[in-house]
């Protein structure tokens, strides 16, 4: 099993909970506010019905016994799919959905349960409306035609089903389809198109109206999980002891069921769960292949980095510069990471971890000079683009000497602005140092084509989903049955 430091917030549900990575998704939008304080998982199924989830649920969630971080907090968002009409072989009837949910609630929260984690807090979230006259146009247009496979007033019951359930075991409850249904004059076709894309998926509205939702119960039933009331797992760079950053407390480490691609660096890094960051993207491309996890340090460098490291490894990309150490000590630190996982001897030794080098972005002197001047009292520019420059050519060459592939994000950045001027730098760099999505596209375009070219078995297309999709569930059904 790979490795974390973060306890956890799980997204258990159906394909709206998959498409939570999705630009303007509610997923990547809790990991960004969530930032080094809790991970968000995402384990959407699209397709799946509670009855298919169920086993999936069993894999997914840790059981008591297992070491490692916990899940604090954990979504349950199905209801969609069972709410199907026959002959769909999604189709729930309403009582066993709701006694699956309860199966689920029940294994978490029973201290018979092998599941049992009393540290977990539950939040059950019921089915957004959908647009019938989308989706039979959207069914009447497939080869063959498909008749329109679900009903608005049964979804209805469905959504009161859980609403019920949460009043009965005394669990929160999200209720997505009120908001929508009323804000689109209980269900006008028009207006419904602004939240549902398809007129069964959530758009950005949509989830907007879901993250917004979301906050609000957090902050109201599980006030001590709000992102502002919780600490960072590692501290912020300006309380470090900079002299020896080692002085971190050690944490244990989680387990997991899917294999992960691990982001490690600086606040380029953290950042990137943004609208348009390159991680969001990331998350979004390998949903239920890989997890992405961002282990962004805003403001650290190498020699702080080091000791946080040796407590997070397996898949990575690096991506580093600020607070000055030396060229030389900032290539033996980089150096010293790679040679962890890739050295027999070495307790974090794992062969089938495949490593990418990133560079350090150019920055923007003139627009990062005037807002330091601004500060409060003011502060001198800290860096320069010759010495920026000179880190980026050393990761560049490290890459050479040890035969692992460099993803130089300078230079194309650099190139496009005509050298670095200063207006068209405005574009890639929103505050004059950190990538904007302009700059973060630069970022995942080039990232996406290095892992094709030189990992091709680990490029998004090529890899299976982590659990079966559900038509391949609607096969094995039918040959059951046969």
């Amino acid at each position: 099993m790979p490795a974390r430091v973060t306890d956890a917030i799980m997204l258990f549900g159906d394909s709206i909970t998959q498409g939570a990575w999705e630009e303007g998704g509610f997923g990547h939008r809790l990991a960004h506010v969530y930032a080094r304080k809790l991970d968000v998982v995402n384990r959407g199924l699209s397709g799946y019905n509670t009855e298919w989830a169920l086993p999936v649920f069993e894999q997914v969630f840790p059981k008591k016994n297992q070491p490692g971080p916990k899940v604090k907090l954990l979504t349950l968002w199905l209801g969609t799919n069972d709410a199907c009409i026959l002959p769909s072989p999604q189709h729930l009837p309403l009582d066993r959905f709701i006694a699956n949910l309860k199966q689920m609630i029940s294994m978490v929260q029973s201290p018979d349960s092998e599941w049992y984690s009393p540290e977990t807090r539950i939040i059950l979230i019921t089915a957004p409306p959908f647009n019938e006259a989308v989706r039979e146009a959207t069914l009447a247009m497939r080869d063959p035609p498909v008749a329109l496979d679900r009903k608005s007033e049964v979804t209805r019951s469905y959504v009161d089903g859980a609403i019920a359930l949460g009043k009965e075991l005394n669990v929160a409850v999200l209720d997505v389809y009120t908001p929508i249904w009323d804000a689109t004059g209980n269900g006008n076709t028009k207006k419904l198109e602004e939240y549902l894309y398809d007129g069964l998926h959530l758009s950005k509205t949509g989830y907007d109206v879901v993250f917004d939702l979301l906050i609000k119960t957090i902050e109201r039933e599980f006030p001590d999980l709000h992102y502002d009331a919780l600490p960072m797992v590692f501290p912020g760079w300006k309380d470090l002891d900079w002299e020896n950053p080692r002085a971190l407390s050690k944490q244990p480490m989680p387990s997991r069921v899917i294999d992960t691609i691990l982001l490690f660096g600086d606040s380029a890094t953290e950042l990137a769960w943004v609208e348009g960051g390159y991680v969001q993207r990331l998350a979004n491309l390998y949903a239920r292949k890989l997890d992405v996890i961002n282990r962004g340090l805003s403001g650290y460098t190498t020699e702080w980095a080091l000791p946080v490291f040796e407590q997070v490894v397996p898949d990575l990309h690096l991506s580093q510069a600020p607070q000055h150490v030396p060229l030389d000590q900032y290539i033996f630190n980089l150096k010293r990471m790679i040679f962890m996982v890739r050295s027999p001897d070495s307790e974090r030794y794992s062969p089938n971890t495949h490593i990418i080098l990133l560079t350090p972005a150019p920055f923007n002197e003139t627009v990062r000079g005037a807002r330091l001047a601004a500060r409060d009292p003011p502060i001198a520019l800290d860096r320069k683009l010759e010495v920026t420059r000179s880190y980026a050519d050393g990761v560049v060459a490290l890459g050479k000497e040890l035969g692992i592939p460099v993803l130089d994000v300078y230079t194309p950045i650099w190139e496009a602005t005509g050298n670095g001027d200063t207006k068209r730098m405005e574009e890639y760099l929103y505050d004059g140092l950190h990538l904007s999505k302009l700059g973060y596209d630069v970022v995942f375009k080039l990232l996406i084509k290095t892992i094709e070219k030189e990992f091709p078995e680990l490029h998004h297309d090529a890899l299976p989903m982590v659990f079966p999709e559900y038509v391949a569930l609607q096969r094995l059904i039918l040959n059951s049955d046969a």
